[in-house]
């Protein structure tokens, strides 16, 4: 059991840092856009 619930947090903290960076790789894109936009 315990060994079941270290890979859920694992993989919830996996999913977490997948976000971030999502987030990030978006923020990134609109920055850019819209500085060659401003071009």
């Amino acid at each position: 059991m315990p060994r079941r619930r270290r890979l859920i947090r694992t993989a919830r903290q996996n999913l977490l840092a997948n976000q971030k960076l999502l987030d990030f790789r978006f923020y990134w894109l609109r920055k850019t856009t819209s500085s060659n936009n401003l071009k």
